[in-house]
Formats: C-alpha cells, structure tokens, sequence
C-alpha cells in the first residue's frame, strides 16, 4: 500500500546539489547551440525578428504594442488608459507584456533588436524549466535533456518567434506543470501560485485553461503513482486546488481589468456568432479532407506542408496544428505501452483518446474552447507536452533496462515512413517532397540507432547519437520555419 510519503523526496546534499547546478549549467549550454545556430542570422546578420509574410502581426500588432508600452511606462508610469489606440484603449491587456515580453522596458529604439534574444531566453527558460520537471519524474539526465531540447525547439514555441502568445503558453504551462510536480512531490507551493497568477497575466481565458491541464494531468499523476484511492486523491488534489486560487487572487490586480477588456470585446460579449455556428456542429460531425491532412502529417515537420505565406494546409500556418516535437517523440510514443502497468495503460489509452478524439472529430475541440474558436493552438501545447513526457519516460526505460519492442519499433517507423507516401491525391498534391525525403532519412536513422543500440547491447551509446541525430533535425526543422519567410532586414 503506497503512502504520502511515497511524493515526498530527501533534501539534497551538498554534494548532490553541486551535481545539480552543473547539469543545469550543461543543458542550458546544450540549449543554446541550437538555438544560436538557428538564429544566426538574427543574431549576427542584418535581419530582425519581425516578419511580413502571414506573421506580420509580429510587426502590426506586437511589435507596435511593444513600442507602445515602452514609450507609456517612460512618461505616464503604470499603463492604464492610453489615447494612442483608437478612440482611447484600456492598456490592461498590455500590462502582462512588462513580465512576458521584458523587451518593452527596453527604449523603443533598441526593441526590434532585442526581440531574438528574448526569444531565446524563453527557449533556454523553457528547457530548463522542462528538463527539472522530467529529472522529478524520474526520467534519465540523457532522455531529460533530449525532452527539454524537443520542447524547446518545438513548432510550438518556433512559432512563438512571430506570434508571441505560443511562446508565452508554453512558458507558462511549463511551469505550471513543473510546480505541480514540486508542490506533490515536495510540498513546495510557490511556483504552481506564480505561474497559475502569471497565467491570467497572458488572458483570463487561461484560468480556464489552467483548470482544465492541472484537473487532468494531477490526478492522472496520482493515480499512475498510487492507483485508484479516492480519499488519497482528494487529500493531494484539494491543498493545490485551494493555491491555484491564491495564484488567481495574486494576479488579480491585473487579471481582473484585463478580464473587463475581455468582456467588453465583440468574442467576449458574446456578439460574434461563433457559439452558434460552432456549438450547432454535429457531435461526431466529420471536417474537410485537408484537415487530416494537415493533423497528419504536421507531427512529423511543421513545414512539410509549407511555409508562411505557402502553406498549404487547413485554416492557416498559425491555427493549423502545432504538434511537431521531434520525430523520436512519435518513434518512442507506442513503446511505453511494453511492460507498463495496466493503470499505466489505461492512463495512456485515455492520453491517446485525447489527442485522437478532438482531431477525428472537431467538436470536441470547440468544446475546449468553449465553442469560441475553430484552431488548435493550446490544445497542440497540452499534446506535445504528453507526447514529450511519455516519449522519454520510455527512452528511459530503453537506456536503464533494456526496454524495447523491436517488432513494435519496426512497425512504427514503417507506419510512419509509409504516412508519408499514401496514394492520396489530396496528401500527394500538397506535401514539400523535398522535405519527405529528410523525414524518411530521420525516420529510418532512429530506427537504426536504437536498434543496433539494443542488439549490441550499447544503448548508452545509442543514446547519444539519437541525441545528436534529434539536435540536427532540430536544427535543420526549426531554420526552415524561421528563416524561409519574409523577413525584415
């Protein structure tokens, strides 16, 4: 029978703690490569990170609003009303940027400059972040810095180098997970109340949000951990629940005004039709072809159906799925169903439900938004965090025991090569070639390695060059959604 101290962990010893801080120091080393690789040209070259392709909200919208606020805080202090927006605009919604966006304390003129480099610190913060998370999950230092660099240089918060608030959600759901870990491992509260206040900073929609993830992620936590015990549940459960409101109450000085923003806006009051249009959608209603289309084959490259102002998917290149997180990720997803616990597969079987369900039948999706949207966006997030999580919990169990269904890992890679070349006119018609074969090539590397790896018994080996082989692809994905649009120089 497990008991509460099965959460609970031994304070660090010195030692230990020196051992920590240099393997924090070597994965924020390992994160920043990749990223000053992928961003050269930012960094080093004449092109600022604004774009005025589809991204071009990067320079209508935020980076007006950046320069905005960073002209109000020098002259007016604490944003509040502003006649520079229209008619006259309630700054609330802009308050959150002081801590979101730390460019806008900068003076107007070094803004634009300073935007790769923000961006970066969100991809290091992020990883970091993400790699204590997997570290209390018990996950390998090797497959933790393989998730932190999958999650770091992810579709999802690439994107966020144009569209600032993927970079922002992930951030904040990050460590939103992260404190949860430590306030159930640890009873460390303070995290899981800053990041739930920091998220109503973004929109109060996102308190919403928070609910929903912390409502489905923690007591499937509890439940892998110490099976189905309703008291023990709710005796875990209920002290995080009573500090995610106290993180409510600590943003509310800006939340609130901002949430009066909200409601006063055409999508918040209920004007626009979407509620109507959406909500009347046939419960196991199906969408065009496009769409599974694009769901399927977006996991494998975010650009393998074009880029900016070329894609050729559903919606459009932002709303369309953002579910690419490393090709490793979906090679290793069906091996941690081998030898896993029946409540560890039933866990994982409703994991699968939710990233099926919602895509093959889209209202469900709508009814994650609350009828109020037809896009992906954070539904991705929550997604790519799953994958990622149960991903190297089984590269894990590869590298310390073995673990590894070779015919399953054949099958997989096989089914994945083969996603890439169905007879399909509307698949066939729309896909980057060029970019399949780099796909393929990735796909059948991985196999390999960790193939070869378990056969000769060298899987500590295999796991650095699949590391090696994730950083490349990464690399090569991640230069194509940023620098393969229109940029300024």
């Amino acid at each position: 029978m497990a008991h509460d101290s099965e959460f609970d962990s031994p304070r660090l010893a010195p030692s230990r703690d020196r051992r920590s801080w240099r393997i924090s120091l070597l994965v924020a080393l390992s994160l920043l490569i990749p990223g000053l690789v992928i961003f050269w040209p930012f960094l080093f070259g004449d092109a600022v990170l604004l774009y005025t392709d589809i991204g071009r909200d990067s320079l209508n919208s935020y980076y007006t609003d950046f320069v905005h606020l960073s002209n109000y805080i020098r002259t007016n202090g604490f944003p509040s009303w502003s006649f520079h927006i229209g008619m006259g605009q309630d700054l609330a919604y802009a308050t959150g940027f002081l801590v979101w966006e730390p460019v806008t304390w900068l003076p107007a003129r070094f803004i634009a400059q300073a935007l790769v480099f923000q961006h970066l610190v969100k991809c290091l913060v992020a990883g970091l972040l993400f790699f204590r998370f997997l570290e209390l999950c018990r996950v390998a230092t090797g497959a933790a810095l393989l998730g932190s660099l999958l999650l770091s240089f992810s579709a999802y918060l690439s994107m966020g180098s144009c569209w600032y608030l993927p970079a922002e959600e992930l951030l904040a759901f990050t460590a939103t997970l992260l404190g949860a870990e430590e306030a159930l491992q640890r009873g460390r509260w303070v995290l899981l109340a800053l990041s739930v206040a920091l998220l109503g900073w973004i929109n109060p929609f996102y308190f919403y949000l928070c609910a929903l993830f912390l409502g489905c992620y923690v007591p499937a936590r509890i439940i892998a951990r110490n099976g189905w015990r309703p008291r023990f549940i709710s005796k875990k459960t209920l002290p995080l629940a009573a500090v995610a409101l106290l993180g409510i109450g600590l943003g509310a000085f800006i939340s609130l005004p901002y949430l009066n923003v909200v409601l006063s806006s055409p999508r918040g009051s209920g004007a626009t039709n979407s509620l109507a249009t959406l909500g009347s959608f046939p419960l196991f209603g199906f969408e065009s072809a496009s769409h599974y289309v694009t769901a399927l084959l977006r996991p494998l490259a975010n650009d393998l159906l074009g880029t900016g102002d070329t894609f050729r998917g559903w919606q459009n290149y932002f709303e369309a799925p953002l579910t690419y997180c490393g090709l490793i990720s979906l090679i290793l997803l069906p091996q941690a169903f081998v030898r896993g616990t029946r409540r560890h597969r039933v866990i994982l079987l409703f994991f699968l439900l939710w990233l099926i369900v919602p895509t093959v039948f889209p209202w469900f999706r709508y009814l994650f938004w609350l009828f109020k949207g037809d896009y992906y966006r954070t539904y991705s997030l929550f997604s790519v965090l799953g994958i990622i999580t149960v991903g190297m919990l089984a590269f894990t169990r590869y590298v310390e025991h073995g673990i590894l269904n070779q015919w399953l890992l054949v099958a997989s890679v096989t089914l994945l090569v083969a996603v890439l070349y169905l007879p399909i006119d509307v698949l066939q018609s729309v896909i980057d070639s060029r970019l399949r074969i780099a796909v393929t090539a990735y796909l059948i590397g991985y196999g390999l390695v960790l193939l070869v790896g378990q056969l000769a018994n060298k899987r500590e080996v295999a796991a650095c060059v699949v590391i090696g082989l994730a950083v490349v692809e990464l690399v090569h994905f991640n230069r194509i959604t940023v620098l393969d649009r229109k940029i300024i120089r």
